[in-house]
């Protein structure tokens, strides 16, 4: 009889063992890490993909409704904040599209950061707080699109990029600490205002099961009960229907530098 039970017993181990290997990571368990890691890589190259729907209000009440839509590759380093995106920006209206490239770059002394875009055939420059340089931190830490008080769920995995990902979401209140950077950059303003308390949001990572890195984080903003919600501009109120932004992750730890060029350096400081 105890023959039997020692079987049993061994049986069963064998099964827990199995099981265990087998066995789904909780969802806490694997951003965890994915966070840890993230934030021990000093570089990364990417793409940032932004679908929003706006309305403004024009004189004599009247309202304009369009869709914005852009689509840039990105890489960025974490220690100086430096980061360079191309790619397009369009918009619903009359199919309107166009090219633009954007350099943030830190001044030697770390006193100053500009900002160098190109936009309708031209280069202008702008200088921005050297606060300006942790944006590129707070988009590499992956904590920074959790809102306040969610809870994560493990959706399962899938194949993104040939390779299998781990996908978790996440929603609640309060917004995302960068969506008024976010927001700025999008819009050409260093003005915007938005309560982040009314917005409601969204979020999807994606992580690598082979190396813990985050493959995507798509976040989808919404107003109360999925309604539109306001932003300031520093001149009226706009209507932010719907966004969209995914951010993808290519490589990691690939880029030492970026180096603005000699047309963009050389362009008229603007205020």
């Amino acid at each position: 009889m105890k023959r039997i039970q020692k079987i049993f017993l061994a049986a069963g181990a064998i099964m827990l063992l199995f099981s265990g290997c087998k066995r789904t990571p909780s969802a806490v368990d694997v951003l965890k890490e994915a966070v840890k890691n993230t934030n021990e890589t000093q570089s990364f190259s990417g793409n940032m993909a932004v679908n929003m729907g706006v309305r403004m209000e024009e004189a004599g009440g009247s309202s304009v409704s369009m869709d914005l839509n852009i689509d840039m590759d990105m890489e960025a380093v974490r220690k100086t904040g430096a980061y360079h995106m191309k790619g397009q920006a369009g918009t619903g209206f009359m199919d309107f599209m166009t090219g633009i490239e954007v350099y943030g770059v830190p001044e030697k002394d770390g006193t100053n950061f500009f900002t160098y875009l190109y936009l309708d055939g031209y280069w202008t420059k702008m200088k921005n707080a050297v606060d300006e340089k942790k944006n590129t931190e707070n988009l590499m830490n992956l904590e920074n699109y959790i809102a306040n008080g969610s809870e994560l769920k493990m959706e399962g995995t899938e194949t993104e990029n040939g390779r299998e990902v781990y996908v978790i979401s996440t929603d609640g209140r309060g917004g995302l600490e960068n969506t008024d950077v976010i927001l700025n950059s999008l819009l050409g303003s260093q003005d915007i205002s938005v309560d982040l308390k009314d917005i409601n949001t969204k979020v999807t990572f994606k992580i690598y099961k082979d190396n813990g890195l985050p493959a995507s984080v798509t976040s989808v903003f919404s107003g109360e009960d999925g309604e539109a919600f306001s932003v300031s501009d520093g001149v009226g109120e706009v209507d932010i229907e719907n966004m969209k932004l995914t951010l993808s992750f290519k490589e990691f730890d690939t880029i030492d530098k970026i180096e603005v060029p000699d047309e963009a350096a050389g362009a008229r400081l603007t205020e």
